[in-house]
C-alpha cells in the first residue's frame, strides 16, 4: 500500500516538473529566522529575603537558521534546524525528514513533516516569491529560498 502511494506521489512530482525525472530535480537553501520555546533559570533574591529562590521563565526566542529542502522524482526530503525539532523526535535521517502529503503546484509546493505523533508542522513554499514557512505556534521558521547551484567549487 504504502510503496504505491509513493510511486504516484512521484509519478505526479514528475508530472508537476514537467516530465524531468532526473534524481535531484530542486534543491532550496532557505535563510530566515526560527522561533522556539526557551527556559532560563537563574537565583533571585527577593526584597526581605536571605536566601535565594529559583525563577524560571519561559519564553520564545527567535534566531537566524538555515533551512534546506530537496525535491526529486521519489519525493521530497527537509533538513530542519536544531530548534525546531523537540526533544522527544522520530530521529530523522541524518538531519533530514521525509515530507508527507507533498503537493507540488505551479506557485506553491505544500506538505508536512512528522517529527513525532504529537509535531507535525506544515511546509509551505511560495514558488513565486521564495517564501518558506515551516510550522506555527511556538516552533516555526520563515524565511526565503534560493536554489543551491550544482556547480562544484572545489
Amino acid at each position: 500500500m504504502k510503496s504505491a502511494a509513493l510511486v504516484a506521489s512521484a509519478l505526479m512530482v514528475t508530472l508537476a516538473l514537467g516530465g524531468r525525472a532526473s534524481a535531484l530535480d530542486l534543491s532550496l537553501r532557505c535563510a530566515g529566522v526560527a522561533t522556539a520555546p526557551k527556559s532560563t533559570s537563574e537565583y533571585v533574591y527577593a526584597a526581605g529575603h536571605t536566601s535565594p529562590s529559583w525563577v524560571t521563565t519561559d519564553s520564545v526566542g527567535a534566531s537566524p537558521q538555515v533551512v534546506l529542502f530537496e525535491l526529486g522524482a521519489a519525493g521530497a526530503r527537509i533538513k530542519l534546524p536544531g530548534a525546531l525539532v523537540p526533544l522527544v523526535n522520530s530521529g530523522g535521517n541524518a538531519g533530514w525528514w521525509n515530507v508527507l502529503d507533498l503537493r507540488v503546484g505551479e506557485s506553491a509546493i505544500t506538505g508536512k513533516v512528522r517529527i513525532n505523533p504529537l509535531s507535525q508542522p506544515a511546509i509551505t513554499l511560495d514558488r513565486m516569491t521564495g517564501d518558506i514557512a515551516v510550522g506555527g505556534g511556538d516552533r516555526a521558521f520563515r524565511g526565503n529560498c534560493a536554489t543551491v547551484q550544482s556547480e562544484r567549487k572545489f
